[in-house]
């Protein structure tokens, strides 16, 4: 053990020389022939130097000369063999031990070779550490081989359950209803769905209501009133992020354009003062829409996202109303606009923090992330931009990389907050919860090999019982496929999702009409039964579940 403390050491601090000394005092270790003729002692400047015999007399002499540049024995080698066996040690502990002027230029160099690591590398640290790249890299392996924890991998078709599980936002049609704090919980579904673009329409009329029984279109336009939130749209698709986080999200295309100069001369520009350098409503809003859907510019009202949806023809030119036109909304875009942000990645350093923010983003999202769970996100969160990311994340043990799912190609990475919902599925499939989801929602993915799974459309509903499917309705219940014995109580449950489609607020369904149930003719389902007792009424060509009072 003693050989193996002083095998390939240079130098050693004097006080762990000195505690080993007495530790051996009692031996003759010190005394021995072989380590007498191999090593001498030297001790100076809070240092024992161990160098063969031979060499003292030049090693003195290379000592007692101020910034020696020896080649046996310079301060770089010096320093580079400290670090070997001392793993990570702050920077007034080096500048202690070495008094030497040239000490900040050899950490800088061997910084530059990246011999080196320094910087904040410990959990408790609160001054800048050195450590030897390849100790880093050991502790590191160490860490994450430690953090680990034995996974049996879930059945792929348990997927949509474990994100169920994982945020627990999604209405849950078979159990009591609990009071909303819709604000509040607004704010926790717009975090993890920062960066995600889903069709204008989907997020009022689908994504939100499928989370808030409660939801209404004032929720949200109080969260723009009150915070930095802003939306960005891409072409027909849309997403939100905090006015100050947007260039993590999105890259503006550079594009000419005669609005843009009044944005040289402020950061916000206002509709009023557009109209009166660009006289001409139409013109003036049909440039704001081409520019707004080139994700170049954003306003602080969601309403005008909502208008991005009108057709010019439906916006009456300002100054020619009259009769009821008078009581249309007269200036659907006016609000204050601005440019969104390009990302600066002048440096490595600011372009790997940024992608580190996006991989964080994605993991707060779906708390496990792999090639087919990203597929449908944008360029800037896709698998093969954020795939280095997860692996720097995982060497650091911010997060696991695993095979958590069977039928999920390749590697896989959860973040913490994901391994803990994965530990729970077998739980929650015995609780056996039911929600629904529309097909544009980012957590219906769609490619993955699940019995019964539907196609992405605009007009697609499926509801879950635990990990199945067990309805799916199509043409906004135009085709139902139930996938329950005919009198299942699980029935009336699942046609809750109608009662949803019918009392949202954001352009709630008049009427839902049920011509066809798997594959039939409504008339003669077995189904028909269960249908007609949750409120359908037979009609001339279908079945409709018509508004009724809320109680």
């Amino acid at each position: 053990e003693v050989i193996a403390f002083f095998q390939d050491r240079i130098i050693v601090p004097s006080e762990h020389f000195q505690q080993l000394e007495r530790k051996l005092q009692d031996t003759d270790w010190f005394d021995n022939e072989m380590f007498r003729k191999k090593v001498v002692s030297l001790e100076l400047h809070n240092f024992h130097y161990l160098v063969e015999g031979a060499m003292k007399n030049k090693v003195l002499e290379a000592l007692s000369k101020t910034g020696s540049e020896s080649k046996s024995l310079n301060l770089t080698t010096l320093l580079q063999n400290y670090l070997q066996f001392e793993a990570v040690v702050s920077l007034p502990e080096i500048q202690k031990r070495f008094h030497h002027h040239d000490l900040p230029a050899v950490i800088e160099q061997l910084v530059a070779e990246k011999l080196i690591i320094t910087g904040e590398l410990t959990e408790s640290a609160i001054e800048e550490e050195i450590c030897d790249s390849d100790i880093l890299e050991s502790l590191l392996r160490i860490k994450r081989k430690r953090s680990r924890i034995t996974i049996h991998p879930q059945p792929v078709s348990k997927l949509p359950l474990f994100f169920f599980i994982f945020h627990g936002h999604f209405l849950t049609l078979n159990q009591a209803e609990e009071k909303e704090q819709v604000d509040k919980k607004l704010i926790d579904i717009l975090e993890s769905l920062f960066g995600f673009y889903a069709p204008f329409e989907s997020w009022e009329q689908e994504i939100f209501p499928s989370r808030l029984k409660h939801y209404q279109k004032a929720h949200l336009d109080s969260l723009f009133a009150e915070t930095d939130l802003v939306w960005i749209a891409d072409k027909k698709k849309s997403c939100f992020a905090l006015e100050h986080e947007t260039h993590y999200f999105h890259h503006p295309p550079d594009t000419r354009s005669d609005l843009l100069a009044a944005f040289e001369k402020s950061k916000v520009v206002s509709f009023d003062s557009l109209l009166e350098e660009n006289p001409g409503s139409k013109g003036l809003i049909e440039e704001l829409q081409k520019l707004a859907k080139a994700g170049i510019i954003s306003s602080r009202n969601f309403q005008q996202l909502r208008s991005l949806n009108l057709k010019i023809d439906d916006m009456a030119e300002l100054g020619n109303r009259s009769g009821y036109s008078r009581w249309r909304k007269q200036r659907p875009f006016q609000s204050q606009w601005f440019l969104l942000q390009k990302e600066d990645n002048s440096s490595a350093i600011q372009k790997d923090e940024s992608l580190k923010e996006r991989a964080r983003q994605v993991l707060q999202r779906y708390g496990i992330v792999s090639k087919e769970i990203l597929a449908r996100e944008s360029r800037a969160f896709s698998w093969a931009t954020l795939f280095r990311t997860f692996r720097i994340l995982e060497l650091s043990g911010e997060i696991n990389a695993g095979f958590y799912f069977d039928g999920l190609q390749g590697i896989q990475f959860a973040s913490m907050p994901g391994l803990r919902a994965f530990q729970s599925i077998d739980a929650g499939t015995q609780n056996n919860p039911m929600y629904f989801m529309h097909t544009h929602d980012p957590f219906y993915i769609s490619s993955l090999p699940i019995e019964n799974y539907a196609r992405i459309h605009k007009n697609t509903h499926v509801v879950f019982l635990s990990e199945k499917i067990i309805l799916c309705s199509k043409k906004r219940g135009q085709e139902l496929s139930l996938y329950l014995p005919p009198g299942s109580a699980h029935i009336q449950d699942a046609l809750k999702l109608f009662t949803s489609l019918l009392f949202r607020d954001a352009e709630p369904d008049k009427y839902i009409r049920t011509e066809i149930i798997n594959g039939k003719a409504f008339q003669q389902s077995e189904y028909y039964e269960d249908l007609v007792k949750f409120g359908f009424q037979k009609e001339y060509k279908y079945l409709a579940l018509r508004k009724k009072p809320t109680p």
